[in-house]
């Protein structure tokens, strides 16, 4: 045996990986053969199922792994469980025999095989020693069991964030990056009521700084406002570079929105094409507004349209209202404006009325004036403009019958609204009389309300603007 103890001892440091040529596969079958030494059979079940140094056999595998599993080698039982478990090339899975030998490794105080065995037992609702085996196996150090566990305790009824918290920290100490994320968003709830920034900053810093594009798009999102700490773009702008760079889609658009912010649009460019294909609508909408900010209309239109045309109401509206700026696109500007008051915007209802008020990008029609209108109300009951050209259409009789008591209705609920413009109308309708009977005494009271809301011609009738 002693004989054999450097070229185990080298096959053992390699961890049972071998690259050797045949040599060494022929001096490790004549140890596993001649001598029966299991940690030889082991390594040679390894090399027949990988193929290493020698073309791969799965049932030579399964029959060394046997070998010295069933002399108690713990890791021959890990991975003969394995092999029964999930199959190898050519061999069908028994799962009953798979845990039956992982179960044997399980017990030697293997964690690996602690932790497939829990995973096993999951698969077949034994959920009681599933848990067992999966704490076992965090608390003999597997990271992946160490995760699990505290996912088991959040999904737990009721959650124990506080003792997930302690094995995420476990597991990220190991080196578990999604650990490490995990830990760091609980520490930012305060799983005990009590939020701990430092420790938060602390994980997401070190998954970033191990390359981990998730955990830089955290960090930008928080020095970008979207958290407790003050607003650096600067910082925020380095995170989401790191994260974009890395692939990560999500950090394509708050990127091209700091770019832009900081003047830096060339730069930008790109990582707005790359956003663009994948952005929902909202968040097209939020760019389009960054970048008419920074280029104005033009700049944002493109955008815009994508959100529109992804069916966000907001969008249409916002679209319509900035071709309506662009005297050759007016009617296109009427179209979206349609689309979102067909879905119950009022803005847009109350634009499209008055749209077909003027005759601006659609035939001048007062029927469709009034109708818009009185759906702009509906759908917000304080929108004091659709109020006001409502209460005046009734008033003159536009685009149906004349019901000046019908306009004051309608004109009366605008000033409550804080309409100036409507309360002047009607004192000026008492004051001379017509539609209305002429009463000076509420012609009075409206002047007053109007000159409180600011109407510069109120306080010239009531001798207040100090000529």
């Amino acid at each position: 045996m002693k004989q054999h103890l450097p070229l185990l001892l080298l096959l053992g440091a390699l961890g049972g990986v071998v690259h050797a040529a045949s040599p060494a596969f022929d001096a490790v079958r004549r140890v596993a053969d001649e001598v029966g030494t299991p940690s030889a059979q082991f390594i040679l079940g390894q090399m027949y199922e990988h193929g290493q140094g020698v073309r791969a056999n799965p049932g030579r595998a399964l029959h060394y792994y046997r070998l010295a599993a069933e002399q108690g080698y713990a890791k021959a039982q890990y991975r003969l469980g394995l092999a029964y478990l999930h199959g190898l090339p050519g061999l069908r899975p028994k799962p009953e025999a798979g845990r039956e030998w992982l179960a044997k490794a399980a017990a030697q105080g293997l964690p690996e095989a602690q932790y497939e065995l829990g995973k096993a037992l999951q698969k077949i609702k034994r959920r009681r020693e599933a848990i067992q085996w999966l704490v076992t196996a965090a608390a003999s150090g597997h990271r992946e069991a160490q995760y699990q566990v505290a996912q088991m305790r959040l999904r737990a009824r009721p959650p124990q964030p506080l003792e997930a918290l302690l094995w995420y920290e476990e597991a990220a100490r190991q080196g578990h990056l999604q650990a490490a994320l995990e830990a760091a968003r609980l520490h930012l709830e305060g799983p005990d009521g009590k939020p701990d920034l430092d420790r938060a900053l602390h994980w997401y810093r070190w998954a970033a700084e191990q390359g981990n594009a998730q955990a830089a798009l955290e960090l930008g999102r928080l020095h970008d406002g979207q958290g407790p700490l003050p607003r650096d773009p600067e910082r925020a702008l380095r995170r989401y570079r790191q994260a974009a760079e890395a692939g990560l889609p999500e950090a394509y658009a708050p990127l091209a929105r700091l770019l832009l912010e900081s003047g830096r649009d060339d730069e930008a460019r790109p990582w707005l094409d790359k956003a663009a294909a994948r952005l929902a609508p909202h968040e097209l909408l939020d760019l389009a507004r960054t970048l008419q900010r920074r280029l104005g209309p033009r700049g944002a239109i493109p955008w815009l349209r994508r959100a529109a045309e992804g069916g966000l109401i907001e969008a249409q509206r916002e679209l319509g209202l900035l071709l309506l700026q662009e005297p050759e696109r007016v009617g296109e500007g009427a179209w979206w404006l349609t689309q979102a008051a067909h879905r119950g915007d009022a803005e847009a209802a109350y634009r499209l009325g008055r749209l077909y008020q003027q005759g601006r990008g659609v035939s001048r029609n007062g029927r469709l004036a009034r109708q818009w209108l009185s759906e702009a109300i509906a759908r917000n009951g304080a929108h004091g403009e659709a109020l006001y050209r409502l209460g005046l259409m009734y008033f003159y009789g536009q685009g149906g019958p004349k019901d000046p008591r019908q306009g004051e209705d309608l004109l009366r609920r605008a000033t409550e609204t804080g309409h100036a413009n409507a309360a002047f109308f009607l004192a000026e309708a008492y004051a001379t009389g017509g539609e209305l009977p002429q009463d000076l005494e509420r012609a009075e009271r409206w002047y007053q309300r109007a000159a409180a809301l600011g109407h510069r011609g109120a306080k010239t009738r009531l001798g207040l603007d100090g000529g």
